[in-house]
């Protein structure tokens, strides 16, 4: 069930995501259902893509006063368009937080 290509994908995806934010913390999840959590935190924020067993995501920015995400604010049918929205959301907060340490 893990080798569906959602999930090898996803996998690749976290790996790379390691290399291109060195600062920001990357936990990548698979359940035995065959779902995954790729959780990004940068700074005080937290941005997560789930994958459901269908291969279906969702991606959010998690806020401090919210807690478990009932729907997400981008879905997709596909892991990839997932990917690259979380990527943009993440490498947008990477930008803040070094902007807002050097200055």
């Amino acid at each position: 069930m893990n080798d569906r290509p959602n999930i090898k994908g996803l996998r690749s995806f976290s790996e790379e995501l390691r290399h291109e934010l060195p600062s920001a913390r990357i936990d990548f999840v698979v359940f035995p259902s065959g779902a995954a959590m790729l959780d990004v935190v940068i700074g005080d924020r937290l941005f997560v893509l789930e994958s459901n067993a269908n291969g279906e995501c969702g991606v959010s920015e998690v806020r401090k006063a919210e807690g478990f995400i009932a729907g997400h604010k981008f879905t997709s049918t596909d892991w990839q368009p997932a990917a690259e929205r979380l990527q943009e959301l993440a490498e947008a907060a990477d930008r803040l937080a070094e902007t807002t340490a050097t200055a």
